[in-house]
């Protein structure tokens, strides 16, 4: 008798674990197509490689760069350079956010409401965001520090 119940419940534990390992514990992959990106800096869609501020990548996510004012209204967005080397600017549910977080004045006064551009002397501080759910790329936030200097200074 205790044969038989040792028997029993090695069979059921045996055929708990196959349908454990089987189906229960692996997980699939929610966005199996994910790939890693470098983040091209510029100022319009249509820019290539070259004409980039810099980039930005996973490991390397905070640059600083330095720009001689002009007096234009610059509005700075993200091309997405793949392992492959094609380029793409990312919309909707892949899309890449540029939120400026601050701006520092050459006096030192902080505004942490900026608008969007950046046209005055002085620092800022923009953060480009990617969303969670991507299904093309793997998220990732960069940061980029943008000094505009007066000409005297170039």
């Amino acid at each position: 008798m205790k044969r038989k119940i040792w028997a029993t419940f090695l069979v059921i534990f045996v055929f708990s674990m196959i349908t454990f390992v089987f189906f229960g514990c692996g997980e699939k992959n929610p966005y199996p197509n994910r790939q890693h990106i470098t983040m091209l800096i510029v100022e319009h869609e249509y820019d290539k490689r070259e004409d980039a501020y810099c980039e930005l990548t996973e490991k390397e996510n905070h640059k600083t760069i330095e720009i001689e004012f002009d007096g234009r209204y610059r509005y700075f967005m993200v091309l997405a350079l793949f392992e492959d080397g094609t380029i793409k600017h990312l919309t909707d549910e892949n899309r890449i956010t540029c939120d400026v977080m601050h701006y520092i004045s050459p006096e030192g006064e902080i505004d942490y409401s900026p608008k969007d551009g950046i046209y005055e002397i002085g620092t800022y501080e923009i953060r480009f965001v990617m969303k969670p759910d991507s299904t093309l790329v793997f998220p990732f936030t960069g940061r980029l520090t943008v000094n505009i200097l007066p000409r005297e200074n170039f």
